[in-house]
């Protein structure tokens, strides 16, 4: 299980490699995250970022976006599900 939740005022990108059954992201920064090579297998993702969120899913996907940034899906996930949606941010397959 990984979890990655940041709220402070700052910029960059993390990126993530390895394998985690579960993982949460919740980023409400000017942070990138790129987790497309942290290949897991539920993720839960909320971007109220400017900034892009990439992850790779394999079984589900449950996502909001309130802000700008988009979130990058690779894998192909048997379900995708979509809850708060109230910025021009998308979810990208």
């Amino acid at each position: 299980m990984f979890y990655y939740w940041n709220s402070s005022p700052n910029g960059g990108q993390l990126t993530l490699k390895g394998y985690s059954e579960l993982v949460g992201i919740y980023n409400s920064t000017l942070m990138a995250v790129d987790a497309s090579q942290l290949v897991c297998d539920f993720a839960t993702v909320e971007n109220g970022s400017k900034a892009a969120i990439h992850v790779f899913v394999l079984k589900k996907l449950d996502y909001s976006i309130n802000g700008t940034g988009n979130i990058y899906l690779s894998g192909n996930p048997n379900e995708i599900v979509a809850h708060k949606l109230t910025s021009t941010g998308r979810l990208i397959q």
